[in-house]
């Protein structure tokens, strides 16, 4: 949206979001969707992005609604609508149309801040005091908002709830963009639990993502109960003790708490541990200190029970523990030792299995394309693009701060490369041996988009039988100037020299200036070697130029190609690469379009074409659905003859590289 004048979808986009708050439209309530869940992280997001909201101390609850028909589920799908009757008087009396909600059920203490433990006092005595705070619009009079950015749903949602938002019991969780870190801190200071980042571009995914994550101020998690230790001074019982679940799913001791009862709720808990007393301990015992296993009274592992702590000892048990209460929303095997990611890795966008950083930095700012933009395209045209790509030692030109700044092509692999990138040792003509890298699948592709790859390059043959190229191609360049018709006209005259040598040819639009004709060379790799390749291509470009010396030159001399078109045959040596079909090109966007890409198409479509650039980014969806233009490449069985290679002049007998 940051321009001068609104996006063609901007207005109606905001005319839906913003429009009538409460639609008449009646149903019945939308069904229950798993929530989202947010993931530990240590320090809160930085960049643009961003939208941060305080973390509340009650109850998860989805809640749907349609006028006063209303249920109230925990985020494990248990229905407590019976549990909150004023927060359900509160929701019937704003006669909303059938929405699904999310948010936390709450009670504020003293400070005014959410508490659980108040929590549980007020829906024990005083329902009044519990408020709902909705922060997110699932579904809304039958369509499904969760696949829509977050930005959209927030702002429906404050339009669907008005005033009443801001006044309660039923409130509109408002946030703020940008400045989480000190948010965090403003928060931390005030006794708050914490601070919720979310995505603002992201749809609603239920489940435990990267979308959404959790900044806390201190040390705070659920506990399985295990077992209790008697007290010697009349109380129920000195402390509770507990459990935690290691990776392979079995309980370990974790220590105790014995603060933060009151008596009424010491009470209510001697009654359920005595209910599930059992013998034997549901810890391992060596894990278990002597003097505490002397005296406990073990119980069977139901109970969850949220416990404030100042860290863990040595020896991985709680210390000072406070016991915040119980959580009937969580079940007691989904309970697991919470450990914060680091954020540079949470905050991380996937994209397939590659985690994109940065998501939303502009590579192509003609264009606005963004990091995420370009991963989206490659995994849009991946089954068209790896049949050409996949199992090709690659050359980039990596842009990572985007084409305003310094761009740099890559050969060779360095360090560390992407995890679905695979090394590929190969002897230099200096006799060195170097890692290339090449790809095989999707997440290859969307990989290159988080280097900043705005071009990938092909060598001519596979990775499997590296001397043996499977293409000929002819990379056709116009001096500056000539018009694009010269270039149509060069890229027939050579597919008709190619024809009366038995080979069918097929051109590609480069995204820049020029047309490249290419050649399939056998399926799964040519029967010729480099040097007899190389050889042919020459002979090919210097028949065109014997032709017609006005208009083409075979040499790479700038001082030749004064007004002719340069017949790049040198893209067929060893270690030479061309564009990759459906590859960006880090070339000048057109006006209101994509960035340009390298676009296969058929020699009807050529004559037809007005420009090189003619296809862009935007044009993906377009193309991934069209019948594919070189459908016959990988059909055709066709090399290089002896007889035509004679015709050329072409040595057969020319051996493979060797360094």
């Amino acid at each position: 949206m940051g321009r001068d004048t609104p996006d063609d979808d901007v207005l109606p986009r905001l005319a839906e979001t913003l429009a009538p708050s409460r639609p008449k439209a009646k149903g019945p309530p939308p069904a229950f969707m798993e929530p989202a869940l947010a993931t530990l992280v240590d320090v809160p997001p930085e960049g643009p992005g961003w939208l941060f909201e305080a973390k509340f101390d009650g109850y998860r609850a989805v809640v749907s609604v349609s006028g006063p028909d209303v249920r109230i589920h925990t985020r494990s799908g248990l229905d407590w609508t019976d549990r909150f009757p004023g927060v359900v008087r509160a929701l019937a009396a704003l006669n909303l149309p059938p929405v699904l909600l999310d948010g936390e059920i709450v009670a504020l203490d003293a400070r005014g801040l959410s508490s659980f433990n108040t929590l549980q006092r007020a829906m024990r005595n005083d329902q009044t005091a519990l408020s709902y705070y909705v922060f997110d619009l699932l579904a809304e009079a039958g369509r499904n908002w969760a696949d829509r950015p977050l930005v959209d749903r927030k702002a429906r949602l404050a339009a669907l709830l008005g005033e009443t938002g801001k006044t309660g019991p039923i409130f509109y969780a408002d946030h703020v963009v940008a400045g989480g870190t000190g948010l965090w801190a403003t928060l931390c200071e005030q006794g708050f639990e914490g601070v919720i980042a979310k995505r603002l571009s992201a749809p609603y995914r239920s489940g435990r993502g990267h979308d959404w994550l959790k900044i806390k101020c201190g040390n705070r998690q659920e506990f399985v109960v295990v077992g209790w230790s008697p007290s010697t001074h009349g109380r129920a019982f000195a402390s509770l003790l507990l459990g935690l679940r290691e990776d392979d799913g079995l309980l370990r001791y974790a220590g105790r708490v014995g603060s933060g009862f009151d008596g009424d709720t010491q009470a209510s808990l001697q009654a359920r541990l005595r209910a599930l007393s059992r013998k034997a301990p549901p810890v391992a015992e060596d894990g278990v200190p002597p003097a505490v296993a002397r005296g406990a009274r073990w119980v069977r592992p139901e109970l969850v029970a949220e416990i404030a702590f100042a860290g863990f000892t040595a020896d991985r048990l709680v210390r000072q523990g406070r016991f915040m209460g119980l959580r009937g929303d969580k079940p007691a095997q989904a309970v697991v030792l919470e450990k914060a990611e680091p954020v540079r890795q949470a905050a991380a966008e996937m994209v397939g299995a590659v985690a994109l950083t940065h998501a939303d930095r502009v590579l192509d700012p003609a264009s606005g394309l963004t990091k995420r933009g370009l991963a989206d395209y490659l995994r849009t045209v991946a089954p068209r693009m790896l049949p050409h790509a996949a199992g090709r030692l690659l050359s980039l030109l990596r842009c990572p701060e985007g084409t305003a700044q310094a761009c740099f092509f890559q050969r060779h692999a360095g360090g560390s490369m992407p995890a679905p990138w695979r090394r590929k040792p190969v002897r230099e003509k200096d006799g060195r041996q170097m890692d290339y890298f090449y790809v095989t699948d999707a997440d290859g592709l969307v990989a290159a988009a988080q280097l900043g790859v705005l071009e990938l390059h092909l060598w001519g043959s596979l990775v499997r039988k590296l001397e043996s190229p499977d293409r000929l191609v002819f990379d056709l360049d116009p001096d500056v100037g000539l018009p694009f018709a010269k270039v149509k006209a060069a890229a027939v005259a050579l597919r008709d020299v190619l024809a009366a040598l038995d080979l069918a040819s097929f051109p590609l639009l480069t995204g820049g200036k020029g047309v490249h004709v290419v050649a399939p060379l056998g399926p799964g790799g040519g029967r010729r070697q480099w040097p007899v390749v190389a050889a042919f291509a020459r002979a090919v470009a210097e028949q065109l130029v014997e032709a017609d010396p006005e208009a083409y030159v075979a040499t790479m001399s700038k001082a030749h190609r004064q007004g002719r078109l340069f017949i790049d045959h040198f893209r067929n040596s060893r270690g030479a690469s061309a564009i990759a079909p459906y590859s960006t090109r880090a070339k000048p966007a057109r006006a209101g379009g994509g960035t340009p890409i390298a676009c296969p198409v058929s020699w009807d479509d050529l004559a037809k074409a007005e420009r090189a650039d003619a296809y862009s980014t935007a044009d993906a969806m377009a193309l991934a659905g069209r019948p594919d233009p070189w459908a016959r490449y990988f059909q055709l069985d066709q090399d290089l003859s002896t007889a035509n290679c004679r015709v050329l002049g072409v040595k057969v007998g020319a051996g493979a590289y060797s360094g």
